[in-house]
């Protein structure tokens, strides 16, 4: 046993020594707050599966725990730079939101997943780089008010993602639920009605999901999005996704949005400790309420372990806003925190 435990810490330390090649860059002030540096992005990129030819067909992203190692040193060097708190963010979005895995695992703890740090093998369970054609757009499946937001970014900086003849026609979707046009563009007619090739005739490389069911297709199909729209709509997409700063803007939103809001509610506000920051990162990314319930009802507890405990709990407790089928992401969350563990020393 003791052996066993003095041959892992030589792991660790070969995996620490390792990170010393994984830079840090620094990157501009995004709203008054710093984002991460795009060395960083782009190594997350890399290990994302992402290419300018990627297709919403990604599975089994993986972390490098060199990577890891790299994002948990820079910070604990210094807990006040900011960037290396912005960079921080990259191992939740992965682990918690996206649940991707880590490999070699060999040097880290027992897997909360109980998958020995597997990801998941299926371009319909997780979250990709290129997501788009289900749950919603991007590594963090962004929609609603943050899809609008994306929508006008596009506009703005990136309005050749479609061919001009369609430019009215894609930016007129913004403001549209993602459900509501994933419902419209085909998945609520019997047979299946979407159109499977883009606006050039290219062929859309994605799962061909079946019939959406009874129940969402009445929530909605509201007969306001047409299989057209949704042809348009994923055209647009994905080649926005395959652009590198269009993922860079994507991963700085998250950043933006919900690892700012969470970790000053936890770090700078409640003078907690950072790897609740994860957890709650997790939980603001589904919504906000939630998140401030959760982290207030954990205020008092005596340890780091039992405050995430009560703010799965809560999490998952309707009463608090929260849904009982969050549970089934408490292991993803989980692994987050174990993972920042490993390196934390």
């Amino acid at each position: 046993m003791i052996m066993s435990r003095v041959s892992r810490m030589n792991r660790l330390l070969a995996i620490a020594a390792a990170a010393s090649a994984l830079l840090h860059g620094t990157g501009a002030h995004a709203q008054g707050l710093v984002p991460p540096g795009e060395t960083a992005m782009r190594e997350f990129l890399k290990q994302g599966k992402w290419s300018p030819t990627a297709d919403d067909n990604i599975s089994g992203e993986l972390l490098d725990p060199a990577f890891v190692a790299s994002l948990v040193k820079a910070h604990r060097a210094d807990p006040k730079d900011e960037t290396a708190i912005a960079n921080l963010a990259l191992i939740p979005l992965a682990l918690a939101v996206a649940e991707w895995g880590v490999a070699p695992s060999e040097a880290l703890p027992k897997d909360p997943v109980g998958k020995r740090w597997a990801a998941v093998e299926s371009s319909g369970d997780g979250k990709h780089l290129m997501s788009y054609a289900k749950g919603g757009i991007g590594v963090a499946h962004i929609d609603s008010g943050i899809l609008q937001r994306f929508f006008t970014y596009l506009e703005a900086r990136q309005p050749d993602v479609v061919p001009e003849a369609q430019k009215a026609g894609f930016f007129r979707l913004k403001g549209t639920n993602f459900d509501r046009l994933y419902a419209g563009g085909g998945h609520c007619t019997k047979p299946v009605s979407e159109i499977g090739v883009d606006l050039v005739g290219a062929r859309f490389e994605h799962t061909r999901w079946g019939y959406a069911g009874d129940n969402y297709c009445k929530q909605y199909d509201k007969g306001q999005v047409t299989v057209a729209d949704w042809q348009v709509f994923r055209h647009g997409m994905r080649e926005a996704l395959r652009r590198e700063d269009v993922q860079f803007e994507l991963i700085r939103t998250w950043v933006r949005d919900v690892w700012a809001p969470s970790y000053e509610m936890v770090v700078v506000k409640g003078h907690a400790d950072i790897r609740e920051a994860f957890v709650i990162a997790r939980i603001y990314n589904s919504s906000p309420r939630t998140a401030q319930e959760a982290f207030k009802q954990a205020v008092g507890l005596p340890g780091v372990d039992d405050r995430i405990r009560k703010e799965l709990e809560v999490y998952a407790s309707p009463g608090f806003g929260g849904n009982p089928r969050h549970k089934e992401r408490w292991p993803y969350m989980q692994r987050a925190v174990a993972a920042y563990g490993a390196f934390d020393r």
